[in-house]
C-alpha cells in the first residue's frame, strides 16, 4: 500500500492546509527579499518627534500637532514617553 493513500482525511486536508501557507509563504518572500534593505525615507514624523522633544524638555507647550488641524494629545504622550526613559 502507498503512503500517500494510507493517510486519513484529516491528516490529506492538514498536510494540503500546510503546503499551501508554505507557498504563499514563499511567493511573499520572494516578493520582498529584492526589497529587504530599502529604508522609507521620514517625513513628518521626524517633525513630530522634534516637537515631543521639545515639549519634554519644557520648552514649548502648543496645542496642536505640526499641522494645526490635528490635536497634540499624541506629542504629549510621546513626551512623557521621552520623560519616563530619561
Amino acid at each position: 500500500m502507498n503512503k500517500a493513500t494510507s493517510l486519513t482525511p484529516a491528516q490529506r486536508s492538514l498536510l494540503l492546509d500546510a503546503a499551501i501557507i508554505l507557498c504563499v509563504f514563499l511567493l511573499a518572500l520572494a516578493l520582498r527579499l529584492p526589497y529587504l534593505q530599502d529604508v522609507p525615507r521620514y517625513t513628518d514624523e521626524t517633525d513630530e518627534i522634534d516637537l515631543a522633544l521639545r515639549i519634554a524638555r519644557g520648552e514649548i507647550f502648543p496645542m496642536t500637532n505640526v499641522v494645526g488641524y490635528l490635536g497634540a494629545f499624541y506629542n504629549y504622550l510621546l513626551a512623557g514617553a521621552f520623560l519616563r526613559r530619561y
